[in-house]
């Protein structure tokens, strides 16, 4: 029977060589400076327990995971995010782990998301963890971010840092029911401000007032002013993040933050500092996190401090250059012509990947338009292709040619 290639599931992807080196270069370029920073790797399974990863998770936002029934009637779950299911694995061997804990990741999460250019429902993330240590831990995670992404070559991107317990004060302050809390935050986690203004006009005059004032709380740290007077001074909140700022300014680092006291994010364990990192070239954020200090707790043990992020890296990829190829290093490709001596042939190939070069069998049917018959070397874009015929397969003619294009390839990179 013949099979028919009707299309894949709406928001998955096949992923072709050059979009693919692209995502392989930035997860590279970031694993790099993870590294640097002493963030170690993990790796954690596709499918979770549905218990692990619904818990406390709003019956709406559990509509957009992918679920399924195994051989044993149990429900499981493509996992949707990837911080839970690391906090489930710090709980668990909290006594096997040193802390402060580092820990990076490159994975996949699967969500029900609306289908856009970037927002695929198979996302490829970068992300880190750290477990333990002060609330300094949030410069050194927005350190990172800015690290990673200025590294991916993106130049044009803010990092938009809010604090959710500023949020919750104002709310206590006000002593606004838990329901239209609820909703407002809702709200602002959508960025539906129309819908936030709108809640905030029926409500009594004082209450409204200072809801309102909240959007005004945008910008640069001159915002911290208009924000003590809504709250009071000495706010521990709005301490910590002008600590934040002033910290991020000593190492010239501050230059991308903007304050935005209104941020949410959609997941429910946010207990401090929140962030985003939103480009012009995209109309969505490219990174988010913050910091959950309570989530252990859910596993049943003492929660310990954490703070961490996830990068989306097809996101990045887009905000990149456009979503162009990222791989603009010059290469070296070595064809050789078809002969029936395969055994010359690999030996041949053997001693020149070796040396570092690309090399390929077959070059007969290469579409490769105006190759003169006497050329051996054609740059194509940014490859060498070096055409080796079997008349001149012996070591000293090899030599000669490679000579000739690495002295090309040092000058094509001068």
């Amino acid at each position: 029977m013949e099979l028919k290639f009707n299309g894949l599931p709406e928001g998955m992807a096949f992923y072709m060589p050059e979009k693919a080196r692209s995502l392989d270069l930035l997860k590279n370029t970031g694993q790099n400076i993870l590294e640097s920073f002493g963030y170690e790797p993990l790796y954690v399974p596709a499918l979770l327990p549905y218990s692990l990863v619904c818990s406390g998770v709003e019956k709406e936002k559990v509509k957009n995971y992918y679920k399924l029934i195994d051989y044993q009637g149990d429900i499981l779950v493509l996992r949707p995010e990837m911080t839970s299911a690391i906090a489930s694995l710090v709980a668990r061997e909290q006594d096997n782990i040193t802390f402060p804990a580092r820990f990076y990741y490159y994975s996949s999460v699967y969500r029900h998301e609306t289908t856009q250019s970037g927002k695929d429902r198979e996302i490829y993330q970068l992300g880190a963890e750290r477990f333990g240590g002060s609330e300094d831990a949030d410069i050194e995670i927005l350190l990172l971010i800015q690290k990673i992404i200025e590294a991916a070559g993106l130049d044009d991107f803010q990092v938009e840092v809010g604090n959710i317990s500023f949020l919750e004060e104002v709310f206590v302050s006000l002593d606004l029911e838990q329901n239209l809390v609820k909703k407002l935050k809702v709200k602002l986690a959508s960025r539906d401000l129309v819908g936030y203004r709108n809640i905030c006009l029926e409500l009594e005059k004082d209450k409204k007032d200072k809801l309102l004032k909240l959007l005004e709380l945008r910008g640069g740290p001159e915002i911290f002013a208009k924000a003590e007077k809504i709250i009071g001074s000495n706010n521990k909140s709005l301490e910590h993040l002008k600590k934040i700022y002033s910290s991020l300014k000593l190492i010239n680092m501050a230059e991308r933050i903007n304050f935005d006291l209104t941020l949410m994010r959609n997941l429910d364990y946010y207990t401090g500092i929140v962030f985003e990192v939103m480009s012009p070239n995209l109309g969505y954020n490219i990174c988010g996190g913050g910091r959950y200090d309570k989530l252990l707790s859910r596993f049943g043990v003492e929660s310990i401090p954490a703070v961490g992020f996830a990068i989306g890296m097809e996101r990045l990829r887009l905000a990149v250059n456009g979503g162009q190829s990222l791989d603009r290093s010059s290469k070296i490709k070595i064809y050789l012509e078809d002969v029936n001596d395969l055994d010359k042939s690999f030996e041949l190939i053997d001693e020149l990947q070796d040396k570092g070069f690309e090399t390929l069998i077959e070059y007969e049917n290469l579409k490769v338009d105006n190759i003169d018959a006497d050329e051996i070397i054609i740059k194509i874009d940014d490859i060498f292709a070096v055409f080796i015929e079997k008349e001149e397969r012996n070591f000293e003619r090899i030599a000669e040619v490679l000579e000739y294009v690495r002295t090309e390839l040092e000058n094509s990179n001068a």
